[in-house]
C-alpha cells in the first residue's frame, strides 16, 4: 500500500498457495498463467492495469490494483514484465 485507497488484492485468504508475495512470486504465478494460457493452444494473454501505481501517499483516489502492477512504485519495471519478453521471444515451457 503506498496510498490510502484499499487494494483489490492483499488479504492472507487471497494468496495463491504455492507462490510468494514477492516480486519473484508474482513472475512465477505469471508465468505459470501464461504457461497453462499456452498448453491449452491460447493465442496470448491480458493482463489488465499493470501500470497502475500509486503517485502521491496522500491520494485518496489512488490504486486498488498497485500491489499487482509490473512496476514498482519508482516506475522501475518488475520481473513478471520479463515474461511477456520471453513470449515475443518464443521461449515456451
Amino acid at each position: 500500500w503506498a496510498d490510502n485507497t484499499h487494494n483489490a488484492m492483499g488479504l492472507v485468504e487471497q494468496q495463491h498457495s504455492g507462490f510468494e508475495v514477492s516480486s519473484e512470486g508474482q513472475y512465477a504465478f505469471f508465468r505459470a498463467v501464461v504457461e497453462t494460457a499456452q498448453y491449452a493452444g491460447a493465442a496470448g494473454i491480458f493482463y489488465w492495469g499493470g501500470e497502475w501505481v500509486a503517485v502521491d501517499t496522500q491520494d485518496e483516489h489512488g490504486s486498488a490494483w498497485e500491489n499487482q502492477a509490473l512496476f514498482d512504485f519508482d516506475g522501475n519495471p518488475l520481473p513478471a514484465l520479463n515474461v511477456y519478453r520471453e513470449m515475443a521471444e518464443g521461449n515456451k515451457p
